[in-house]
């Protein structure tokens, strides 16, 4: 038997938990893919950092869904924004 919900909180806590960390390691993935990408490194990033950009917008939209509606879906139109933008350069 759980006490006043907090096995629901902890579970909702720990999504949390690893929403973000998955969303900090897609951002620094991204601004690696990025700085490649300028410096000319590896001429392709762009094709691998678009959708990554997406993803991370995703998550956001998803972290703020419960604070703020207008800046989840703002995220979400961000989200799709990108994705449409990535099709598009790839044919």
């Amino acid at each position: 038997m759980q006490n006043g919900g907090q096995g629901s909180v902890n579970r909702e806590l720990k999504a949390e938990l690893i929403m973000a960390v998955v969303g900090a390691v897609l951002t620094v993935l991204v601004i690696v893919l990025a700085i490649l990408q300028i410096s000319g490194i590896y001429k392709n990033a762009i094709n691998i950092c678009e959708p990554l950009m997406g993803v991370v917008m995703i998550l956001q939209g998803i972290r703020s869904w419960k604070r703020s509606k207008v800046m989840a879906v703002i995220s979400f139109a961000a989200a799709l924004f990108i994705f449409v933008v990535a099709v598009t350069v790839l044919y």
